[in-house]
Order: structure tokens, then sequence, then C-alpha cells
């Protein structure tokens, strides 16, 4: 084997063991997340209630109302709300929240890129 080629196969062995690697760390969060399900009880505005009807997510603005004042909400906290929203959407299905949490971030920063060219 030739020094090029047992460096190429030395890299490609090199990214796919740090691909499965990330495969495994992504196969066991979802299983550490499946356990704290049991476990752990929801919080209090995730518990279902009997007597209301399933409630819809209160879509997330960045603006106001006319009549109330203007509360600056740090971006994080946006794009957890946003990607909480997302994830009560598709019916709290597990194995999502990295999807849901790009969505958020492109969704809150994609406004506020909008609304600074505006």
């Amino acid at each position: 084997m030739t020094g090029e080629a047992k460096k190429w196969w030395m890299d490609f062995a090199t990214w796919a063991t740090k691909e499965q690697d990330l495969k495994d760390l992504i196969e066991t969060v979802r299983e550490i997340n499946e356990l704290l399900d049991e476990i752990v009880p929801p919080l209090p505005e995730q518990q279902k209630r009997s007597d209301t009807p399933l409630m819809k997510p209160k879509p997330s603005t960045l603006a106001p109302k006319s009549d109330e004042p203007t509360v600056l909400i740090p971006m994080e906290q946006q794009i957890q709300q946003r990607a909480y929203e997302l994830y009560e959407q598709h019916g709290r299905t597990d194995g999502y929240d990295l999807d849901d949490w790009l969505q958020a971030e492109r969704e809150i920063k994609g406004r506020q890129a909008k609304a600074a060219t505006a």
C-alpha cells in the first residue's frame, strides 16, 4: 500500500469511527430521554388536564399587541419555546428534539433578520 493510499485509508477509518461514535451517542441520548420520560413527572405546563380540551400552542410572535408593553425575550428562550411548540404539533413524538430545535432556530433567526432589514 502506498503512503498516500495508507493515509487515505487511515483518514477514512477515523471518519467512519467518529460517525459510528456519533450514532452511538445519539442512540444513548434517546434511550436516556425515554428512561427520563418514565421516571420524571412532566412539568406542570406539560400535564394534560382531563377537564379541558387539548390546548393548541400559542403562536409565537416577536411583535407585541399594540396595548401590550414591549418585553424583550432572549433569543435562546424564544427558540426553546418554538421548539416546544413544534414538539407538541407533531403529537409529542420523541426523537425529533434536535430537528425541532434547529427548525425553531431557523425561524426565530429568520424573523429577526427580516425585522432588522425592515
